[in-house]
């Protein structure tokens, strides 16, 4: 978890340079962005570092996006997942409820404003916080 003075760092899987960018630039000044292109350097960017939350790409290279958070979660419980999607259909409600049930924090979808994608990523380790706190209190 990080102090106060340091930046967050968010962990984003997307094969879609349109994607990173539009990402990194929305987020490079108030949060440290890592990238994954595909599965293997997902994974070994969550082996050798440390990341306060992790965006998914909807449209996951390889395997779906519930295969691919399935496994986080798997190996990193307590890492809260946002899917991001860039073509929700019916206002996002259904890809919404699909990306809960899945157990992910949130869904973000376009489009993005860094606003919206920064209280969600707030929220997330917010809450992760706190879920830290109540387990040990």
């Amino acid at each position: 978890m990080p102090k106060m003075s340091e930046r967050l760092r968010v962990l984003l899987l997307s094969d879609k340079e349109e994607t990173t960018g539009l990402f990194r630039e929305t987020l490079a000044a108030h949060l440290d962005v890592a990238t994954a292109r595909d599965i293997e350097e997902l994974i070994s960017l969550l082996q050798s570092s440390s990341f306060d939350a992790f965006l998914c790409d909807w449209d996951c290279p390889e395997n779906t996006w519930r295969e691919i958070c399935r496994e986080v979660k798997g190996s990193h419980p307590d890492l809260p997942i946002i899917v991001v999607c860039r073509m929700c259909r019916s206002g996002g409600e259904k890809e919404w409820v699909e990306v809960l049930e899945a157990g992910c924090f949130d869904l973000a979808c376009a489009p993005y404003s860094d606003r919206m994608v920064l209280s969600i990523i707030e929220h997330a380790v917010a809450s992760r916080q706190g879920c830290v706190l109540k387990s040990v209190a």
